[in-house]
């Protein structure tokens, strides 16, 4: 059932963007209240990492297997089911009276927010027309941006007024209404999928070899690249997923369809997926330090800098980006936008050095709205390859590149980083190779319009 009415188009899209707000603003809303947790869980800052990574960790390693299940069962159903699993996750970590506890209702929570994840791009695809797609995507990359740039000033407020379990709490009225939401807005699925059954062998080694992955770029500069458990990470991550692609291979219902990547556009783009968003977790994590230790900046400032100068604009570019995305080529949207950002990479590697804000507010401006640009883009791009029975399956796949990027680029961007004494220095190498991360990826969304054309 495609929506022709524009207020019920909107009224869907309201449903699905308060599931993506949710989801991103609880993978981060938590990192500014860990000291608070630390003291009263009287545990250690390594112990309350934990707290951040096991969200991340469930939430990637599950996005394959609820792909899967979206295309299976009623997406409705589905979507509320993960609004439902997400609200009693906040309700536990808001009660856990210790650790353990905080870090199991997290994994509840995750589960969820994957559900979610998943749930809100296929619905987007599945019941809007194909010329409102692109909009929507680009509604949806806002939300994105607005969730991820106010997690830690919204966690802060709560933190300080009130108190660290109403980071948790406040999901529940929210998500509450937003069922109420979903079921006015979502038209009920009625596809027949009866026939269709779960690989649990595919879904059991692609999260195994996902963990083993995310494990190891996790842990590996704080344990050694070369210690023993990074490598048996590593030699884990290579045998399960030969295993998965085995048994995909095998299986009468896959879990992934492989034969989605002998379509050379579509595996070209996932590839300059990964290459692209590198560069927003690893800016993410080395501005900070930047504006810190070498412009004087007070935390709160910082946040702030970052919000204004580059949220508020890749927000406002990509509503603009997602409805250019209808009229033109996405490909070629996102070819000229990933180069945009590696230009504004570039620039600001060669001004950390300079006096005042800016050269530096120009080049984070640049860089956040050429972003915008890109990120609707690609959604609409990769999410066109899916049919009627893949959409979840694409939705996972597509969830599951962007959360690997962004563990990517922490790693990589810290690792140059730290090579370096010098701040300036070590954030000046960390963006050219955002850069050249960048670059390629635009080779690659370049590569994938002449695959397009050839097909």
């Amino acid at each position: 059932m495609i929506l022709e009415k524009r207020s019920s188009q909107i009224a869907l899209i309201i449903s699905v963007s308060f599931a993506l707000m949710m989801s991103k603003i609880d993978s981060s809303i938590v990192n500014i209240s860990l000291p608070v947790i630390s003291r009263e869980f009287n545990i250690t800052t390594s112990q309350a990492s934990w707290i951040v990574i096991s969200y991340l960790l469930i939430l990637t390693c599950t996005l394959l297997l609820f792909g899967k299940v979206c295309d299976l069962v009623n997406i409705k159903k589905f979507f509320i089911a993960g609004y439902a699993i997400f609200v009693l996750g906040s309700l536990f970590c808001g009660l856990s009276p210790n650790l353990p506890a905080l870090v199991a209702s997290r994994v509840v929570q995750a589960l969820g927010g994957a559900v979610l994840n998943i749930g809100a791009y296929a619905i987007i695809s599945r019941f809007l027309p194909r010329t409102g797609i692109g909009w929507a995507f680009g509604i949806l990359t806002a939300v994105n941006s607005a969730g991820v740039s106010i997690g830690a000033p919204l966690g802060g407020f709560i933190t300080v007024h009130l108190s660290w379990k109403w980071i948790f709490f406040i999901n529940i009225p929210i998500g509450i209404a937003a069922i109420f939401q979903v079921i006015k807005a979502v038209p009920n699925d009625d596809a027949d999928r009866k026939h269709m059954r779960i690989d649990y062998a595919g879904a059991v080694f692609s999260m195994l070899s996902l963990l083993s992955l995310l494990m190891a770029l996790n842990l590996g500069g704080e344990l050694g690249w070369f210690s023993v458990p990074i490598v048996l990470f590593f030699v884990g991550f290579t045998v399960f997923g030969f295993l998965f692609i085995f048994t995909e291979r095998h299986a009468r219902e896959p879990l992934v369809h492989l034969e989605i990547f002998a379509d050379r556009s579509f595996l070209l783009t996932i590839c300059a997926t990964v290459s692209a968003l590198m560069i927003l977790s690893g800016t993410g994590f080395i501005l900070p330090f930047y504006l810190e230790l070498a412009k004087g900046m007070t935390a709160d400032k910082v946040g702030l800098f970052i919000l204004i100068y580059t949220s508020v604009f890749a927000l406002v570019s990509s509503v603009f980006a997602g409805r250019l995305s209808d009229r033109i080529m996405p490909a070629k949207i996102c070819a000229a936008a990933i180069f945009s950002v590696a230009l504004s990479s570039l620039f600001l590697a060669f001004i950390l050095g300079v006096p005042g804000y800016v050269f530096l507010v120009i080049s984070m401006m640049w860089m956040g709205a050429s972003l915008g640009f890109f990120m609707p883009s690609n959604n609409n791009q990769i999410m066109g390859h899916a049919t009627l029975k893949t959409q979840g399956e694409v939705s996972g796949i597509m969830n599951t590149s962007v959360n690997l990027s962004f563990t990517l680029g922490i790693c990589l961007f810290e690792t140059i980083f730290s090579l370096q004494k010098s701040v300036i220095t070590g954030s000046r190498n960390a963006f050219i190779f955002g850069s050249a991360s960048c670059l390629a990826a635009t080779l690659l969304s370049l590569a994938s319009i002449r695959a397009k054309k050839a097909s």
